[in-house]
């Protein structure tokens, strides 16, 4: 028997309304289960989108020919903050990498360099587990249009 995950954005895309996850094992299907249900306040449920909702539009995710008009998002990472020293001691490196998961054309992986200034919003951080690492944190500037 496997306790591992597949990965929920999928099920997501094609409108599924309840995608079963297993909450013992971490790791990225968790992480994307978590930021998506972050949203709305962390309530339980997130809304469909209307393409997903509309009766007039038919929409296949795997399709990369969209007549959606496209939205431009700016994400500047400005700082980190108190992050954790590894178990051995030596000096880091740090970088953020991030993900837009989603339909195929929308998908993105981006790394950052060294940022400076330190302002804009703040979001908390967490191991690769799941676990608060509280007062880790990102200093972020984010628009869309």
């Amino acid at each position: 028997m496997s306790s591992s995950n597949y990965k929920p954005v999928e099920f997501w895309n094609v409108g599924s309304q309840l995608v079963a996850l297993n909450f013992q094992s971490p790791g990225l299907p968790m992480d994307l289960n978590d930021g998506l249900f972050q949203d709305n306040g962390g309530c339980g449920y997130v809304l469909k989108p209307a393409v997903l909702m509309s009766t007039q539009m038919r929409f296949d995710p795997n399709s990369s020919h969209h007549k959606r008009k496209s939205t431009y998002l700016l994400l500047k990472v400005i700082s980190g903050s108190n992050l954790p020293l590894p178990r051995s001691g030596k000096a880091l490196d740090p970088f953020v990498r991030v993900e837009i998961h989603g339909i195929a054309s929308d998908s993105c992986r981006k790394n950052t360099h060294t940022v400076k200034n330190n302002c804009y919003r703040w979001v908390p951080l967490q191991s690769k587990d799941g676990f608060s690492l509280d007062p880790a944190s990102l200093f972020v500037y984010i628009s869309h249009s």
